[in-house]
């Protein structure tokens, strides 16, 4: 999984003029120059950007379909077998077992999963719809990578996340953080 992410995106930016934001050569010019300029040149090559997106909600797509096929999903146990799995899980769950209100929120947190992951693609074409699709992807990949052993699945994906900021957010929050460093 998080291999197979990262050698698409890559290669998709692969395709961009990265360079011209995130090399030394361009911090160093970055002294004489504004961001602007610099943003509206690399607009020009939107596609590879696209395709990076395109693939994101195609891998949530498929992966929200496969999970309506798996009979553990529809029950809703998926989120508490994986947390009290020793092969999984960073710590020791099954104490949560013993209370009714955590195999509720089980089911509804697993059943969550499943349409958040099936309607991604949709949640990415409206503005508000966008943020909140965001909003629960960067918190399930975060407790992904605190509560689970999957080494860096979860980060690599908040990291394709950049992907769909728009570009006001990501001058703001992306660019110019990284450019002080």
């Amino acid at each position: 999984g998080t291999e197979y992410v990262l050698q698409v995106v890559l290669m998709f930016l692969s395709f961009m003029d990265c360079g011209q934001v995130w090399s030394l050569d361009r911090k160093l010019q970055l002294r004489k120059y504004l961001w602007r300029p610099i943003l509206r040149r690399l607009s020009r090559r939107a596609w590879p950007l696209r395709m990076i997106q395109i693939h994101i909600c195609l891998l949530y797509s498929v992966a929200g379909v496969s999970k309506l096929f798996g009979a553990q999903w529809w029950r809703g146990s998926v989120v508490g077998l994986v947390l009290m799995s020793k092969t999984y899980s960073r710590w020791d769950w099954e104490w949560l077992s013993r209370y009714p209100s955590s195999v509720f929120a089980s089911r509804v947190l697993t059943w969550l999963i499943v349409v958040w992951e099936c309607t991604f693609s949709i949640q990415m074409l409206g503005r508000r719809t966008r943020a909140l699709g965001l909003a629960i992807g960067l918190a399930f990949h975060f407790s992904i990578f605190v509560l689970l052993k999957i080494s860096f699945f979860g980060p690599v994906m908040i990291a394709s996340y950049i992907a769909f900021l728009p570009p006001p957010l990501l001058t703001k929050y992306v660019v110019k953080p990284l450019g002080s460093l």
